[in-house]
C-alpha cells in the first residue's frame, strides 16, 4: 500500500511508501490544505478529510518606519507607519517615545504633540529587535487675532463761502457752518499672527462729502449824523 499526497486539491506525490513526507519549498506565513489518498494496487481511495496549516514566519531583517520627519502644532497628531521585511516575516512592532513630555505615541503608531521641542519616536519589531526611528518637533501655533481697522483716504479740503450781510456791523465775522473736508473712508478686516500683520481685507467704503464753511461778513455802516443847525437860522 501507497499513498498519494494532495496539496491544495493538486497531486504533489504519488507512491508515497513511507508514513511520513516533506514537502519542501513552501512560502514562510503562508496557508496550505494537504489531504491524502490511499493506492493499492491500481485502486485509489477518496482523499482524507483536509488539514490547513500555516508555515513559520520569515525572520526579520529590517524595518522602516514613515513618516521620518515631522513637524507638528501643540496637540496635532500624526500617524506613523512600520514596515516590516520580508512581508512574509512578523509584522508585529512597538512604539516608543523618548520625551512623552514633548511628543506621546499610541500601540498603533499614532503621535499626539504636548508641547514644544524634539522627540524621537523609536519602533521595534517584536521578532529580532530590528529598530528604526522617526523624528517629532514640535512648536506652538501662532496667534492669530483680527480687528476692524478704519482709514480715511483721498481727502477732498473744504471751501468757504463768505457772505455779506447788514445783519452785522461791518468788520464783524459770524461763522454760520463750520467747514468739514470730504474723504474716503475704508473699512478693513485685519488678520495679525503673534502680533503681526499679515493680511487686511476690505470689507467696507463709504464716500463722505465735503461741507463748505460758511462765513457772514458784516457790512452795515452807522450813518453819519445830521449837522447841527448854524446860530442864526
Amino acid at each position: 500500500m501507497a499513498y498519494n499526497i494532495y496539496q491544495d486539491d493538486e497531486l504533489i506525490k504519488e507512491n508515497v511508501k513511507e508514513k511520513e513526507y516533506t514537502v519542501e519549498g513552501l512560502t514562510p506565513n503562508t496557508e496550505y490544505s494537504f489531504s491524502i489518498s490511499e493506492v493499492i494496487g491500481k485502486n485509489e481511495s477518496e482523499k482524507s478529510e483536509t488539514i490547513t496549516v500555516t508555515t513559520k514566519y520569515s525572520d526579520v531583517t529590517s524595518v522602516e518606519v514613515t513618516p521620518k520627519t515631522n513637524n507638528l502644532d501643540v496637540e496635532a497628531t500624526r500617524q506613523l507607519s512600520a514596515t516590516v521585511k520580508p512581508s512574509t516575516a512578523k509584522q508585529d512592532v512597538t512604539y516608543t517615545s523618548n520625551a512623552d513630555e514633548i511628543a506621546t505615541v499610541s500601540d498603533s503608531g499614532l503621535v499626539t504633540a504636548i508641547s514644544e521641542g524634539e522627540a524621537t519616536i523609536t519602533v521595534k519589531t517584536v521578532d529580532g529587535n530590528h529598530t528604526d526611528t522617526a523624528t517629532v518637533n514640535v512648536t506652538k501655533p501662532p496667534e492669530i487675532t483680527t480687528e476692524e481697522v478704519t482709514e480715511k483716504i483721498d481727502i477732498v479740503e473744504y471751501e468757504t463761502i463768505r457772505n455779506e450781510t447788514e445783519d452785522l456791523p461791518k468788520g464783524e465775522e459770524e461763522v454760520v457752518q463750520e467747514g468739514k473736508d470730504g474723504y474716503t473712508e475704508v473699512t478693513y478686516e485685519v488678520t495679525y499672527e503673534d502680533g503681526v500683520e499679515v493680511s487686511r481685507e476690505e470689507i467696507n467704503r463709504e464716500v463722505i462729502d465735503p461741507v463748505d464753511e460758511i462765513i457772514n461778513v458784516g457790512t452795515y455802516e452807522e450813518p453819519e449824523p445830521d449837522p447841527e443847525p448854524e446860530e442864526g437860522e
